[in-house]
């Protein structure tokens, strides 16, 4: 019986990509701590990208090639699978969704479909299916085109006001949702290129759409997931912060470790900026320069690195490192963030990415994070 259907290494790619997709969401519906408007639609925009390629595996692997009535109740899931992820990103950048917008963004869908199943009920001849295929074709191609530049216009908008936003605002990343754009822009051309210009028989000139749809839906799913757990992590770090009391992590022996004592001057412009470091923890800007500070302390920059270097031995940049390993090594002891990720606290001390943190951390203590934390612990 076996024997009948087209299986091949391709398709059981793909249908592995398939079943792991069903699995995701249905994790994602069912578990209470997922129960958020942010994973609801990550989870549907996996499912629809999973229905689409199992929809397509099923008339590869030709399981309903002797079911007519299925073969009408065809379903335009490639219609979902743009304003779900729209939807997702909304939410991911902290944007409100009211049901007018969902209705809005699902409506094409369901007018596509329902025409598509009449459509298959009036014409017979296969002229006109064809021709009746093409117009739809070209229609759900501008539709995902359109959708990638509104999530593209969203991400940009997000990008241009999160400049002006202050310090006490969490700027989510977003270079992985446009990488996960280029790749979805990617699929695209597969279409394209599939339906006009590859010339392999029936649906294997397909498999390259559907085996990037296949790692699409890995790539959202856990990229998504992760990018989400860590945003909320940042909060309740960033919120611990905010209420510890103002503290200077500078060791004391770096006062005196040069060779000969440099002569201070302007002790009163090394305490205001040390204030200004300190109590106002401006350290934890990570786009903290020695221009923004010197602008603050209405001095030149060259004249502020000076006074840090003759106060504190360290070079302005290994000042505000010390000040952020610092309070790092207090965070990373601290029991309520056992499980949190090592980024998270990275990117809440100031630092910009964890490579950025291992790197000043190790040059600090001459051991890792990881190193530092189990050795407290132990």
């Amino acid at each position: 019986m076996i024997e009948e259907f087209h299986f091949n290494i391709f398709n059981s790619i793909i249908a592995v990509g398939v079943i792991h997709g069903f699995f995701f969401s249905f994790f994602i519906f069912f578990r209470k701590k997922y129960n958020t408007k942010l994973h609801v639609f990550l989870a549907l925009t996996v499912l629809a990208l999973s229905l689409n390629n199992l929809q397509y595996w099923l008339y590869d692997v030709e399981l309903l090639k002797n079911s007519p009535v299925l073969t009408k109740a065809y379903f335009l899931f490639e219609m979902l699978i743009g304003p779900f992820f729209y939807l997702f990103v909304d939410a991911y950048l902290q944007k409100q969704i009211c049901f007018k917008k969902v209705a809005l963004v699902l409506t094409p869908f369901g007018i596509a479909t329902i025409s598509r199943f009449i459509s298959y009920t009036t014409f017979q001849e296969e002229v006109y299916k064809r021709v009746y295929n093409s117009y739809l074709e070209i229609v759900i191609l501008i539709f995902n085109i359109l959708f990638l530049f509104l999530i593209f216009r969203a991400i940009f908008i997000y990008e241009k006001k999160s400049k002006l936003q202050d310090g006490n605002k969490i700027i989510i990343k977003t270079a992985w949702l446009k990488t996960t754009l280029f790749v979805a822009l990617g699929t695209i051309v597969f279409w394209v290129l599939g339906n006009h210009f590859i010339t392999l028989p029936g649906f294997t000139r397909y498999y390259p759409l559907w085996i990037t749809i296949s790692f699409l839906i890995y790539w959202i799913a856990y990229a998504a997931i992760f990018k989400a757990k860590l945003f909320k992590e940042r909060k309740v770090i960033r919120k611990k912060v905010a209420i510890l009391e103002p503290k200077s992590f500078i060791q004391p022996q770096s006062l005196v470790n040069s060779k000969s004592e440099k002569k201070k001057t302007n002790s009163k412009l090394y305490a205001d900026f040390e204030q200004l470091i300190t109590e106002e923890k401006l350290y934890l800007n990570s786009q903290l320069s020695l221009d923004y500070t010197a602008t603050k302390l209405n001095i030149s920059a060259n004249y502020l690195s000076q006074i840090v270097n003759n106060h504190s031995n360290y070079s302005f940049t290994d000042y505000i490192n010390q000040q952020r390993i610092g309070l790092a090594k207090q965070l990373l002891v601290d029991p309520e963030f056992d499980k949190y990720t090592i980024l998270s606290i990275a990117l809440e001390t100031g630092f910009n990415s964890k490579s950025s943190f291992y790197n000043a951390f190790k040059k600090v203590t001459q051991i890792t994070p990881t190193q530092y934390k189990k050795s407290q612990l132990n």
